[in-house]
């Protein structure tokens, strides 16, 4: 698979790194951007994505005709981000409800969601699409999805976790990434762990 990321951040930068490493990507191009040293050997720079398969990028680009992946709505592939980690977790437990960290005060109100150490309980509000988010100060981000005394979780490095989601969405076909089977495999096979708690 041919994949050309539009690098406008540490994210979609990360994720190209992630994708250039990958057996089944045999080529990685930086939409009018340059690899970084030492990094030339695994990608190129190029001026238009033809002849790539997926455009990976942090919003949708209008006048590409290729499948788009994005980490919110937008591209044809769309959520390939935490809050898309989280869903997907939850495919499993029936009931479950998704949670990820933000950066932010830790708040004082709200619903208490249980991330697994070194996060453990914080509180939460839930956003218009259902996920609960919790502001947090530490220098980890988490997502959960829970339900009762159940939950399955991944706690990461922040930049890292956004960006392995996004890379694990090239092999998701259009739709939600919590649509397809294979995406929290995918997520697994690019670096992240998850892991089933007892909060």
């Amino acid at each position: 698979m041919r994949v050309v990321v539009n690098v406008t951040d540490q994210t979609t930068s990360r994720a190209a790194a992630a994708l250039a490493a990958h057996r089944e990507i045999t080529q990685v191009g930086l939409l009018r951007h340059r690899p970084g040293p030492g990094w030339e050997h695994r990608m190129r720079s190029v001026e238009t994505p033809d002849g790539f398969d997926v455009l990976v990028t942090a919003r949708p680009v209008e006048g590409f005709d290729l499948r788009q992946v994005t980490p919110s709505e937008g591209g044809q592939v769309e959520w390939a981000s935490p809050s898309g980690l989280a869903r997907t977790l939850g495919r499993d437990l029936p009931g479950a409800e998704p949670a990820i960290t933000v950066p932010g005060r830790p708040l004082r109100r709200g619903r208490r969601i249980p991330f697994p150490a070194p996060l453990g309980w914080l509180r939460a509000e839930q956003g218009p699409d259902g996920v609960w988010f919790a502001p947090t100060d530490r220098p980890v981000a988490g997502v959960v999805a829970f339900v009762g005394d159940r939950a399955r979780a991944v706690v990461d490095d922040p930049a890292y976790m956004a960006a392995v989601c996004l890379a694990a969405g090239v092999f998701c076909p259009p739709g939600p990434v919590w649509n397809h089977p294979d995406y929290e495999a995918r997520v697994v096979e690019l670096g992240l762990v998850v892991s089933s708690t007892t909060p």
